[in-house]
């Protein structure tokens, strides 16, 4: 398995909101990317998190569209996670 390069905290941050998950070929990515997307997103998410913007528009313009389609996997997962484990998740009056 070829593990994200990820400090503990991030880490443990990301397993907590079930954000990282396991390939077919056995690669752990983050939840809606590939494996090569998700190295380039963390390299991008690094850098955007120092503050230090991609110079090229169409970097930004790929991590911004990762970012959609990562955030988007976590909230598509958050409403079946429950369903998956049998929760019912209903309001009741």
């Amino acid at each position: 398995m070829k593990a994200l390069p990820l400090d503990a905290s991030h880490r443990q941050y990301l397993e907590d909101r079930q954000a990282i998950c396991i390939d077919s070929d056995g690669n752990e990515i983050l939840l809606g990317l590939t494996a090569s997307e998700s190295m380039i997103y963390l390299h991008l998410l690094d850098q955007t998190l120092a503050n230090d913007w991609p110079d090229e528009l169409e970097m930004l313009s790929q991590f911004l569209s990762m970012h959609d389609r990562h955030t988007s996997a976590l909230a598509d997962w958050a409403w079946l996670y429950p369903v998956a484990y049998g929760i019912d998740v209903r309001v009741s009056h």
